[in-house]
């Protein structure tokens, strides 16, 4: 299980890029996000050639180096100047951070494959042969997986949204050092646990077993391929915790994929969630946006944005073709109604056709700080 990120501590050491121009260099960096130089030569009076990638780049240090030395350096400004500040080669957060984004560019279905085949080893035949506790606990793991995922026969949009991010575990190690820093009983834990916390005590559960070789154990290749998925469903839950530390520390919006059942299987939907009216010490006015986009079996791609402060929002629906915003807009007088019932002001509720929206997701990914400036092994 992984520890909770947190930014990385600086030691002396600013880095000002003094080769090309801002927009070459805005090109180059992306706020946040974490790089590898190698010092090529030392130029003299504080200058350095120094490569980051492939690109050799000259900046202004108060450091002594000499070539041949390695950093780790996180991009803290961009714009009319690069900033680069040094971090401890011994934050092991680090190398985390950049396995876990490898790990969401080259697997991107990971998550829906836990939702996927998750479920199906959960009840394979060889659970039958488990020991009690083993099973009930595998049964939990399925009962709250399969809540998780939307679907006309679950729980509706508005809860599953509120509720996703605690039920998956991707806020467990927060309430452990909630409850550690207020000495709160650590039993409240439970509420925090989520798929994440049941996966790991289910996935010790099981080698305890076999390794006492009691009656009843856990054995064989069923077991085995078992163990390998929760392996790998528990990597997939925290690429997502990480990729959000990530987004949060380059000022990007929080991303959750939210799994919805479909006649061929679970796909995956993209929310985005950015505060607004923003200061630097990153308060905001209270105010919300979340971009939800959707991928749908007949109306193809649509995208929700809602723009929400306390009780009052405004939502836009945006379909990719004529014929399915026809078939959506006798809805919106029925949209406004629920979000009135549940207490909401909605202040506006509008229905707009772009055939450029499948571009629009694209770009939106793509300007996500996850999907910018290169994934490297750091320590490679």
């Amino acid at each position: 299980m992984i520890t909770p990120l947190t930014p990385p501590s600086p030691v002396p050491g600013i880095f000002r890029i003094t080769t090309d121009t801002p927009e070459r260099q805005g090109a180059l960096f992306v706020r946040g996000a974490l790089v590898e130089g190698l010092v090529m030569e030392d130029l003299g009076g504080g200058r350095i050639l120094i490569r980051i990638g492939n690109h050799p780049l000259t900046a202004q240090t108060d450091l002594s180096l000499g070539a041949g030395d390695k950093l780790l350096l996180r991009v803290t400004e961009t714009g009319a100047q690069t900033v680069l500040q040094v971090v401890r080669d011994a934050y092991p957060e680090a190398a985390t951070a950049s396995r876990h984004l490898l790990l969401h560019r080259m697997a991107p279905q990971a998550l829906r494959d836990l939702f996927a085949l998750l479920p199906q080893a959960l009840t394979a035949e060889e659970a039958t042969a488990w020991p009690p506790e083993v099973a009930d606990l595998a049964g939990r793991a399925r009962d709250l997986l399969n809540s998780l995922v939307l679907s006309p026969q679950g729980p509706d949009a508005g809860s599953l949204v509120e509720d996703f991010a605690r039920h998956l575990g991707l806020l467990l190690e927060r309430g452990l050092f909630l409850a550690l820093e207020n000495q709160k009983d650590l039993r409240n834990l439970k509420r925090y646990e989520g798929l994440k916390g049941m996966i790991a005590r289910l996935e010790r559960a099981l080698g305890d077993s076999a390794a006492r070789g009691a009656e009843g154990a856990a054995e064989g290749k069923g077991t085995a391929d078992l163990l390998g998925i929760l392996n790998s469903s528990l990597s997939a839950i925290e690429t997502q915790q990480v990729i959000n530390v990530l987004a949060r520390e380059g000022g990007s919006p929080y991303l959750l994929f939210l799994p919805a059942a479909f006649p061929g299987g679970v796909r995956l939907q993209e929310l985005y969630v950015e505060g607004e009216g923003g200061n630097r010490e990153g308060e905001t006015d209270g105010s919300y946006r979340f971009v939800l986009f959707l991928d749908m079996d007949n109306l193809g791609e649509i995208m929700a944005e809602v723009t929400m402060r306390g009780d009052s929002l405004s939502c836009r629906l945006t379909c990719g073709d004529e014929e399915a915003g026809a078939f959506i807009a006798p809805f919106l007088t029925e949209l406004r109604g629920g979000l009135e019932a549940a207490g909401l002001e909605a202040r506006e509720v509008q229905l707009a056709v772009d055939t450029r929206l499948g571009q629009r997701r694209r770009e939106y990914a793509e300007g996500h700080v996850i999907n910018r400036g290169p994934a490297m092994s750091l320590y490679a």
